[in-house]
């Protein structure tokens, strides 16, 4: 018996963890080396007899004892997660406390093991404080709630837009505690359907933030779950999206104001345009019966006006004409412009492309130094599905900005030029002028998007969606300073080459 005591006793020693035995006093009965060299004696029998308010200051020593009296009281096993200070540092430990009983099944004190898991935890602290940092840098509003409503933690974006100091301020409260109280009931309704539906919900809410302005934002909001993979809560995070919204606003205005001022301008032109074009056609009329008769009655000395003037005379009408029609044709492109709606075609039908860009180029007002740097191999003509009058403007945007980089550039010429394909046929703008910048050119085709002094930025937005019309593709291919092709891509008819 007395050798089992001894084996006994050694194993307890020789125990990991701290082991260790109290009377109802909850003074120590005895322990393992661990726990006795933990509470700074050199062995055990050092501890025995020693109460916690020998070892621990009174706030500490209490929170022990009011454990191990629950143990008593409940007469079962108990895990709990305690803390300790030994010499000035913090320990955390797991300990699984039970009843010490005797034979009677009395119970006469407790018995413990506790584990000191301060690595794991202070391991388990630094990665939190690395992810609580992480959400602090994050450029939007975290958050998250209880299912009461009440803020659990937020990041400091979310604290500053209420007007606080820290994250810590913010804990505890509900919507109806900030600026946007006004919206607290919205907010709560997609709380609901959050925490019903188990599913994430994305939404748009405006409120208004401490700093007295109404912010709109977009909102991603989650079931917030815990460790047994219950719903205890919401996390969301919220973009800031007012200066997104107020800028399609302007755009919106812009657009409204720029339909108003190019219908207004395109009535003033189209009216003395409709002159002009009614006197050449009276002219056309006209002149060939007055100069027949000039050519028969008229002087026949040094005065009589040459050949060639008449001939001129005679074409001028037809100058007129190009002139008024040309005119008209960059008012439609203006409208156009500025009502993108305009850009969707009444009816789609098979059409030349080579006809197209021939009547495009010759409807252009080119100069004579234009039709220098122009050269276009009319070559490979191939069929697609369009509109003649959207592909026209597609051609006058192209022709207007190659033209602008060539002349800016001061060097360079177009090229225009036709590649079929098995499954889409090409054609290619390029002009070797002044090349689009790298930074410009993912936005090239995007609205209002502009890097001239004269653009609007929506000359190449309106080709984008013309194509997209065709179901074609127009991209670009650049080198700054070197050139700029513009690529239409058309898709195959059953007709394809012409």
């Amino acid at each position: 018996m007395k050798k089992s005591s001894q084996n006994f006793s050694e194993i307890i020693k020789q125990m990991p963890g701290h082991v260790y035995w109290k009377d109802l006093n909850y003074e120590f009965l005895g322990c393992n080396l661990n726990q006795a060299k933990s509470l700074g004696y050199e062995n055990v029998q050092e501890a025995i007899g020693k109460s916690m308010y020998e070892i621990f200051p009174a706030d500490q020593a209490q929170k022990i004892v009011a454990l191990d009296q629950e143990v008593v009281k409940l007469g079962h096993l108990m895990s709990r997660y305690e803390t300790a200070n030994f010499e000035g540092k913090t320990k955390h430990f797991i300990s699984k406390k039970t009843p010490l009983k005797n034979l009677k099944g009395e119970i006469e004190g407790i018995i413990g093991i506790s584990f000191d898991i301060t690595a794991e935890y202070q391991a388990q602290l630094r990665k939190f404080q690395m992810y609580e940092h992480i959400i602090s840098l994050v450029p939007a509003h975290v958050y998250w709630k209880g299912l009461d409503g009440k803020y659990l933690g937020c990041n400091d974006q979310q604290a500053k837009s209420a007007g606080l100091k820290s994250r810590e301020e913010f804990i505890g409260k509900t919507d109806q505690d900030f600026p946007w109280r006004d919206a607290s009931d919205k907010i709560k309704e997609i709380d609901r359907r959050v925490l019903e539906t188990g599913e994430e919900q994305v939404c748009e809410e405006s409120g208004y933030m401490a700093d007295g302005f109404l912010h709109t934002y977009i909102s991603h909001k989650s079931p917030l779950i815990d460790d047994e993979g219950k719903t205890i809560g919401i996390v969301g995070i919220s973009v800031d999206i007012s200066q997104q919204k107020e800028l399609e606003r302007l755009r919106a205005e812009r657009a409204q104001i720029s339909q108003l001022m190019a219908a207004s301008i395109a009535h003033e032109l189209r009216t003395p345009l409709a002159s002009v074009d009614m006197l050449a056609n009276q002219c056309r009329e006209a002149l060939p019966g007055l100069l027949a008769c000039y050519q028969e009655h008229g002087p026949k000395d040094e005065t009589t006006i040459p050949a060639h003037r008449l001939q001129s005379l005679l074409e001028m009408a037809d100058k007129l004409e190009a002139v008024t029609t040309a005119a008209n044709t960059f008012i439609d492109m203006m409208l156009m412009k500025v009502d993108l709606a305009k850009a969707k075609p009444q009816e789609l039908m098979p059409l030349s492309i080579a006809k197209c860009l021939q009547n495009g180029v010759d409807l252009y007002p080119l100069t004579q130094n234009d039709k220098a740097m122009l050269e276009i191999d009319y070559s490979n003509d191939f069929q697609f599905i369009g509109d003649p009058t959207l592909i026209r403007h597609v051609f006058f945007n192209l022709i207007k900005n190659a033209l602008f980089h060539v002349k800016t550039a001061g060097k360079g010429k177009i090229s225009v030029w036709m590649e079929p394909g098995k499954d889409h046929n090409i054609l290619h703008f390029k002009d070797t002028g002044a090349g689009v910048s790298p930074d410009a050119l993912p936005h090239l085709f995007d609205h209002f998007f502009s890097k001239t002094r004269h653009g609007t930025g929506i000359g190449l937005a309106l080709c984008k969606i013309i194509m997209d019309e065709f179901d074609g593709t127009i991209t670009c291919q650049s080198v700054q300073g070197e050139y700029a092709d513009f690529i239409l891509s058309f898709p195959t008819t059953a007709e394809n080459q012409l």
